[in-house]
């Protein structure tokens, strides 16, 4: 388990801890963090307690493709409410899989990320992608 304790502060509309404040980073145990299950209806609600967390949204339809326009986001959706994906630290096509409208994953992970008024999953690594299936 990781904690990190500091001041909170918004720096560009991104809730973060000041690294120049006093502060503490206690690690106990190992450094394997796992990523906390939402649902979207709770993202789609209230993101904002969820800012900077690792992530784990599941039950995922791809319903609009990466494209430059959208700056490589993509959006996926459980039916009712969807969020953006960002390769801001992986794109999910540089291993060769190619998206389509109407993909799936049993699970997407990764911190969640705020930016230009728009909450974010941003995968981390292949590993973060979980049971693709499609094109």
């Amino acid at each position: 388990m990781v904690t990190v304790s500091g001041a909170v502060l918004e720096y560009r509309d991104l809730t973060e801890i000041d690294g120049n404040s006093a502060g503490t980073v206690t690690v106990t145990g190992s450094w394997d963090v796992e990523a906390t299950d939402v649902a979207l209806d709770v993202l789609a609600a209230d993101a904002e307690p969820w800012e900077s967390v690792l992530v784990r949204v599941s039950g995922l339809t791809v319903s609009t493709l990466p494209s430059a326009d959208t700056y490589n986001e993509w959006t996926v959706t459980d039916g009712t409410n969807s969020v953006l994906v960002d390769d801001l630290m992986y794109h999910f096509e540089d291993d060769g899989d190619t998206l389509a409208e109407g993909d799936t994953f049993s699970g997407i992970q990764g911190p969640l990320y705020y930016s230009f008024g728009n909450f974010k999953v941003t995968p981390r690594n292949a590993a973060d992608f979980n049971g693709y299936a499609g094109g």
